[in-house]
């Protein structure tokens, strides 16, 4: 009885023995034993059992799918690479960098496929091609565009999750690479502020205020990974120190005048919906937001050209340095005034676009009220995109006085029509445009194109007519 009690303990311990030879961490470790020593092959074999116990690690997943890649097993690799940046780019891309043991392969063919992965992974439009940027140099293949990418989206995303230090970091690393990202250094000092490096964060907020003090401006108050930072009043004084120092004229009422004109502005962006609904449906608690229906956009128009005529006649185009980076917000507000306003500080506006360097802006904003307002344009910026492009072609929204079009382009610096557009295979057709006298209620009416034969507007080559 005894010897058969004795059995039974060995036999219990030989399968309690087998099961934890089985488990996921073993196997996983003598696999990564065999991958350290280059024994690929018994590496893979090894990582395909623990995958069958447990879902795995990343960095098991990563090193399974380099054995795989160096054994030729493309496919099966290839497959662990689409696995790993669909559930984890952020964490892979991470380890891939960061481990050394994959310092190996950064410069390698297939370094350069994995970052070109994480580049398309990770980065902010997700939808462009990431091939086409490698190239080959001193017989070691680069890829420093899609490393770039990668870095400074792992910043980003580590600084939105609050892991300063791993944000700071690899910030660091970016600036390494390039001294030309404003943005990355603002971010690092952010960063740095809140690892409790206010010497690191008032130096990086000097660099990224050097350049453009006004797009910095904008960069911190437009993204969201400033938001906790601003919540501190020490940070948000350093950002205050670099305002006056290069903003020393500062109004901070009229740059929040021009903030409230800019939630306006974009309002009368919106799709017309019911002119039932109200601006205040949309929490847009502005003094004037109950009186105006979001259907009436001329009433809209109406209000917020009469809050610019108020800036404009109190301080007239407001310049820089009392508004900082709200100067060019200003001046895209213009586009949703009244063109009746335009032409009533038509000089004062051109003089400001004159001094900005951007003469061509004033046109194009005014050709564009005119638009809006259902009016003949003035300089021939506008071009109208009918409902069914192949139908109708590409053409111009019609055209005030066509035949001195050129002579009021020129006064403004725009070429002549015909240099404008060349090579554009589209044609100013004069005398259609000297036939039209009604304007259809909408440019993309199709119950007006018998009145507006939109057909005839240009001389697109190869427009079904």
């Amino acid at each position: 009885m005894k010897n058969i009690f004795i059995l039974c303990l060995l036999i219990c311990q030989s399968i309690l023995t087998a099961q934890s030879t089985e488990s996921y961490p073993l196997l996983a470790e003598k696999a990564r034993i065999a991958y350290s020593k280059g024994e690929h092959r018994k590496a893979l074999k090894t990582y395909t059992k623990a995958f069958q116990l447990d879902k795995g690690e990343y960095i098991d997943m990563l090193r399974a799918a380099i054995s795989a890649h160096v054994l030729t097993k493309y496919e099966i690799s290839n497959r662990l690479f689409i696995h790993l940046f669909q559930i984890a780019p952020l964490e892979t891309t991470v380890i891939f960098l960061d481990a050394p043991e994959f310092g190996e392969w950064h410069n390698e063919p297939l370094g350069v496929r994995i970052m070109g992965r994480a580049a398309y992974a990770l980065g902010p439009s997700q939808n462009g091609q990431v091939s086409g940027r490698r190239h080959l140099i001193n017989q070691m293949y680069v890829n420093q565009t899609d490393l770039y990418i990668s870095l400074v989206e792992i910043a980003r995303q580590s600084m939105l999750s609050k892991t300063y230090k791993r944000a700071l970091n690899y910030y660091e690393k970016v600036l390494a690479m390039s001294q030309n990202n404003n943005l990355s250094k603002l971010r690092a000092a952010a960063c740095a502020f809140q690892l409790g490096n206010f010497p690191m964060a008032e130096k990086y907020l000097e660099e990224g205020f050097a350049d453009w003090p006004a797009g910095a401006i904008a960069m911190i108050r437009f993204h969201p990974e400033f938001t906790h930072s601003l919540e501190n009043d020490k940070f948000a004084g350093l950002i205050g120190s670099q305002i006056e120092k290069h903003f020393p004229g500062f109004d901070a009422s009229l740059a929040r005048e021009i903030d409230q004109l800019w939630d306006l502005f974009l309002i009368g962006r919106r799709p017309k919906t019911s002119s039932a609904e109200t601006l205040v449906e949309y929490e847009y608690h502005l003094s004037f937001s109950n009186e105006i229906p979001l259907g009436d956009k001329d009433s809209l128009r109406r209000v917020l050209s009469q809050k610019v005529e108020n800036i404009l006649d109190r301080v007239g185009v407001p310049p820089r340095e009392l508004v900082a980076d709200r100067e060019f917000i200003f001046l895209t507000i213009l586009n949703g005034v009244r063109p009746e306003l335009l032409d009533q500080y038509w000089e004062e506006l051109r003089s400001a676009f004159l001094i900005r360097k951007t003469p061509f802006f004033l046109p194009f904003t005014y050709d564009y009220c005119r638009y809006k307002a259902r009016q003949k344009q003035r300089f021939g910026t506008r071009i109208s995109y009918p409902d069914t492009r192949s139908e109708y072609g590409l053409n111009f929204w019609p055209v005030e006085d066509p035949e001195h079009l050129d002579e009021r382009r020129l006064k403004l610096g725009l070429k002549p029509m015909a240099e404008a557009y060349e090579g554009h295979n589209l044609l100013f057709n004069l005398e259609a445009q000297k036939q039209v006298i009604v304007l259809p209620d909408s440019p993309m009416s199709k119950n007006d194109q018998n009145r507006f034969r939109r057909s005839l507007l240009s001389g697109y080559p190869g427009m079904r007519q």
